[in-house]
């Protein structure tokens, strides 16, 4: 399914409690972004969004911050968290790449994704 280049898409920044601002969407898109700024936040919105069934795109950092939610609020684990926001979590369910470590201005600089992605067998993924 796409989207009609007639149909018209409306878009707001959302501050504030998600669910003031997000009970009447149709989705979510939480792109990327580096640093702290406003993580907490993000989180509330996709947990927000994850128990209401609102679509939900991640896109890098988003992408990382719904398995941060994730983590946190289904399996258990309230302290999880990036080793790039908090690096003696006890939880790190997103962890930097070793070759970004020394990296201190990470903003254009990873390239995800260019690597052997292996499904474990009767997982919903490799159904897919």
């Amino acid at each position: 399914m796409g989207l009609s280049r007639r149909e018209r898409r409306h878009y707001r920044p959302i501050t504030g409690k998600a669910a003031e601002h997000l009970s009447d969407v149709d989705g979510v898109i939480v792109p990327g972004g580096f640093g702290y700024r406003g993580i907490e936040g993000k989180i509330e919105a996709i947990r927000f969004v994850r128990e209401e069934r609102v679509p939900y795109l991640g896109i890098c950092l988003g992408m990382q911050l719904g398995v941060i939610e994730f983590a946190r609020n289904v399996c258990g684990m309230p302290e999880a968290n990036s080793t790039e926001f908090a690096p003696d979590t006890p939880h790190p369910v997103i962890d930097l790449m070793p070759e970004q470590e020394s990296v201190e201005r990470l903003g254009g600089t990873m390239r995800l994704g260019a690597y052997p992605c292996v499904l474990t067998p009767g997982t919903l993924a490799a159904r897919a």
